[in-house]
């Protein structure tokens, strides 16, 4: 059966802020979350930025590492573009301040 792995919670009143890092049930995606079984039984919803759907067998600690990873990738891209707009601009101003006479 598969699993939600917990990977966060943005909020502390939600039932699983106290589950980041463990494993619940995965009953279904309803869409715009996940379906869920709290420990005391309840069915309940986790939000899809704060947990993974992990196969049968599937290794917490693997899938942990995978989204990490794919987090500082995504974060790495981010900053790259980030960078290469500074340049542009940098080499905009430069240009202006060329036009007027100033150093270049």
């Amino acid at each position: 059966m598969p699993r939600l792995l917990i990977t966060g919670c943005g909020d502390s009143m939600r039932w699983y802020a106290g589950l980041v890092g463990q494993c619940v049930p995965y009953l279904a995606d309803v869409g715009t979350e996940y379906k869920s079984r709290e420990p005391s039984g309840f069915v309940n919803f986790v939000q899809y930025a704060d947990a993974v759907v992990l196969a049968d067998g599937e290794d917490p600690a693997l899938a942990c590492i995978a989204e990490l990873a794919a987090q500082l990738e995504a974060e790495a891209n981010d900053f790259e573009r980030r960078a290469r707009i500074h340049r542009y601009g940098a080499a905009d101003l430069r240009r202006t301040l060329g036009n007027f006479g100033g150093v270049a």
